[in-house]
């Protein structure tokens, strides 16, 4: 019998259930099928759809009333890829009592909760991530999609029923993939001021890999979200900004420089270290500490020098206006602090142009 491990997040509207394990993906699907859903549509990312096509024609049971395979690239996660899935489940008769699947990365996962929490005013979705960015961030909580340039401008708070965390899928990937979903992992450490996972994740930038680290990393992540999410699921006590931290010039790094989210994150988050040590959130001592880590992950993803080459700073400041977590006339951000996290919202623009010029300074390498 595989080691499969449980994770039950209870949010105001669902209890949601996450699996983990190793080579679980059939044991998924059996567990789907098995449900009383009148009927299933499943939405897969189409590098992913030619690995499981064979799984998914085994365990149809006439239950799958189709199948859409979508790319996962931004462009898709706009609302024309929703409209296309809610043509497709209108035309397939699909009623409350059905379900749609998620298989693939963030914006699959993104694409599928955002129609299904509209669709009937709400129907179920199940999610099975394929990336160490969607297993450890994106599967608790809520779901968004692009509209007129802007990132994540429409979305609510929605989780999936179940989630089923193949740790073997994460094989698939090749390691800038994996790397850029361990960002996310950082992210969480930085939050609880977790050393020993950190530990973790410079072992695997080094080569140092062991059998089940993916496991304990997807698992911690996890834990961490749903520790948050649930303490503040609307975001309305400041509790999951945490969740945040590195994104609000994250956004614009993805858009400016078409950089994948997680490297957009990274860079997002020496900003807001550089936040941190300005506002005195974190001494010198602290900030040393998370250095090497940063040296690594530069070292693996390389985009460091382009982005400050490049750097408009009026630009980027007059485009975080637009951040949806700022309050009144200022900009918000999520700060380091010794033991974890503070949220700063009483940022000024001329704060921003000293950290942008630091920024543009900063060199770990």
């Amino acid at each position: 019998m595989k080691k499969i491990d449980s994770i039950t997040v209870r949010l105001p509207y669902i209890t949601q259930k996450i699996f983990i394990g190793c080579d679980i993906f059939d044991f998924a699907l059996r567990e789907i099928i098995a449900m009383r859903y009148d009927k299933l549509i499943v939405v897969v990312d189409s590098n992913f759809y030619k690995l499981i096509k064979s799984n998914l024609e085994r365990c149809s049971e006439n239950k799958i009333a189709d199948i859409i395979v979508i790319s996962p690239v931004k462009k898709y996660k706009e609302f024309n890829a929703c409209s296309e899935i809610i043509q497709k489940m209108v035309q397939a008769k699909m009623n409350r009592n059905c379900c749609l699947i998620a298989i693939g990365g963030g914006y699959v996962g993104d694409i599928t909760g955002f129609v299904a929490t509209n669709y009937m005013r709400g129907i179920d979705f199940i999610q099975i991530p394929t990336t160490v960015m969607s297993m450890s961030d994106a599967i608790i909580g809520k779901v968004a999609i692009n509209f007129g340039g802007i990132k994540n401008l429409l979305g609510s708070f929605y989780s999936p029923r179940y989630t089923f965390c193949d740790i073997n899928l994460l094989l698939t990937l090749n390691k800038k993939e994996i790397i850029f979903g361990l960002v996310e992992v950082w992210k969480h450490t930085l939050v609880v001021n977790d050393n020993s996972i950190a530990r973790k994740i410079a072992d695997y930038l080094d080569g140092k890999s062991y059998p089940d680290i993916f496991f304990d990393l997807t698992k911690f992540s996890l834990k961490t979200k749903k520790k948050i999410v649930e303490n503040d699921f609307n975001d309305k006590n400041g509790i999951h900004k945490a969740l945040s931290l590195g994104h609000t010039y994250a956004n614009y790094l993805e858009q400016k420089f078409n950089l994948r989210h997680g490297e957009a994150v990274f860079y997002g988050i020496i900003l807001e270290i550089i936040l941190s040590l300005h506002f005195n959130t974190i001494n010198q001592d602290k900030f040393n500490s998370i250095k090497p880590l940063i040296k690594k992950f530069e070292e693996n993803i390389g985009m460091l020098h382009k982005i400050q080459t490049l750097i408009n700073i009026e630009e980027i400041i007059n485009n975080l206006k637009f951040d949806k977590i700022n309050q009144g006339n200022h900009f918000t951000f999520v700060l380091l602090t010794k033991n974890g996290f503070c949220v700063k919202s009483n940022v000024t623009s001329g704060n921003l142009r000293e950290a942008f010029i630091e920024f543009s300074k900063f060199n770990i390498l």
